[in-house]
């Protein structure tokens, strides 16, 4: 598993892929993080959104286009060229698959939260807490599924993915206690990090959005094949 942090650079054509996936993120990354800071909700800032929104798509995209590559390879990982028609299609499927966990998963998440408050206060903290962690243990198979199999509903087949992920013994958790360094570090730096640095030196709010945009893009354009090379290779049998 200590390969998914240098097997990308023995791809010769690695900077010419990864400056695209750069781009389409960074662009994503602006909109996303100026409606989040500054809450400008007028057309012109909603419209900004959806564009962003749209980069994103093609960018979560590549990302499983990543994954069924390096699931089909066993050594000398030649990552993907960026495909827009393949890209759009399985960012779409991306999106629906997480709307339909939300929705799904959201229902759950408020009844069990509900119930656990109503018998004992701590229960309803504990539940909040099981939550992300539990994202976070599944998201390794259910990107794995969307990526081999292209399942519109991959975020919602929990017995599917409890199947691979008894199948794959320590090898998936292994590979998740990674995925949560990778997601953890930059996610700290970036909502906790660069807000403090800029507020003590009074950057503007402007300063703020690209340096948080900035700083997200550059780590996700390394940590993307990361998590592709986690997710492909977590898994030890077939769906």
């Amino acid at each position: 598993m200590l390969k998914s942090f240098t097997y990308m650079f023995k791809d010769n054509k690695f900077f010419h892929k990864v400056s695209i996936y750069f781009f389409f993120l960074l662009i994503g990354n602006l909109g996303l993080n100026y409606i989040y800071i500054t809450k400008d909700y007028s057309a012109i800032a909603l419209t900004g959104l959806l564009v962003s929104g749209f980069f994103m798509l093609l960018a979560n995209g590549y990302m499983l286009s990543c994954i069924k590559a390096l699931n089909e390879q066993k050594d000398n990982y030649v990552l993907p060229f960026f495909n827009f028609k393949n890209n759009f299609i399985y960012g779409f499927k991306y999106f629906i698959s997480t709307l339909l966990l939300v929705l799904f998963g959201g229902i759950l998440y408020i009844v069990c939260f509900c119930a656990a408050k109503i018998i004992h206060p701590l229960l309803g903290i504990v539940i909040q807490l099981l939550l992300p962690i539990t994202i976070l243990i599944f998201s390794l198979s259910f990107n794995y599924m969307l990526a081999i199999k292209g399942w519109w509903t991959s975020f919602i087949k929990w017995g599917n993915a409890i199947d691979l992920i008894k199948n794959s013994g320590k090898t998936y958790w292994i590979a998740v206690g990674l995925a949560a360094l990778v997601i953890l570090i930059p996610h700290l730096i970036t909502e906790l990090g660069i807000p403090s640095v800029c507020s003590y030196l009074r950057y503007p709010t402007a300063a703020v959005i690209v340096g948080e945009s900035l700083f997200a893009s550059i780590f996700a354009a390394y940590t993307v094949y990361i998590w592709a090379y986690l997710c492909a290779k977590a898994i030890n049998t077939e769906i």
